[in-house]
């Protein structure tokens, strides 16, 4: 299986990169900022339903064109990081050592995240996102609006994506704020770009009360 990238590679100073990332990669002898793992309650389809109102009267936007591409560059962090992580896992495999049932899970999938990856970035075209509504407040400010929505979805599912919990979340938050049509052109994108959808082999938790399955 090939790498998305050489192991030479190494991301940009100063990146932001996953919490649950960072102990994976070699060499690596320089401070770094490290985000906090997506861990949110999980909610039915119901509550996901009220969230998307609340998020959307809690979010305050500026139309003013970004200065970078920071989504992009998100998307090479992860990916060089990512195949890092695969390469360590191979060399662990081959050489017979035990991993846990995330790793083995990750090696069985590599092949999905190298799709997502490709997708992303022939889908996305570069300078795009800085079109995009942007965030002016809180942990995703400077970042486009319909990317924080994509995180919401994702660390309130466990990393799943589930159309009817997504349908109900996504047309509650536009009976508060509409979204635009480049957002919405945009969803799939931010969905695949958010970290949680190329995480989703963590432990279940348990689900929210009066929530099934």
């Amino acid at each position: 299986m090939k790498g998305l990238s050489s192991p030479r590679m190494a991301p940009r100073a100063g990146a932001a990169l996953p919490v649950w990332f960072h102990r994976f990669i070699p060499g690596r002898h320089r401070e770094v900022v490290l985000e906090e793992p997506l861990r949110a309650e999980l909610l039915n389809t119901e509550q996901m339903q009220q969230h998307g109102g609340v998020l959307a009267e809690t979010h305050r936007t500026s139309q003013k064109r970004g200065r970078g591409d920071r989504l992009l560059g998100r998307l090479v962090d992860n990916e060089i990081v990512l195949s890092s992580v695969q390469e360590q896992l191979v060399e662990a495999a081959l050489a017979q050592r035990r991993i846990v049932p995330a790793a083995d899970w990750l090696l069985d999938n590599f092949y999905l995240i190298e799709q997502h990856v490709r997708t992303s970035k022939r889908d996305l075209p570069k300078g795009y996102s800085r079109g995009l509504p942007r965030l002016t407040s809180g942990p995703a400010a400077g970042l486009p609006r319909v990317y924080d929505i994509a995180l919401e979805l994702i660390s309130h599912g466990d990393g799943m994506v589930d159309p009817l919990i997504m349908t109900g979340y996504i047309e509650s938050y536009q009976s508060k704020a509409p979204l635009t049509l480049g957002e919405l052109w945009a969803l799939p994108i931010m969905l695949r770009l958010a970290p949680g959808s190329w995480w989703n082999c963590r432990p279940r938790r348990k689900p929210a009360p009066g929530q099934t399955g």
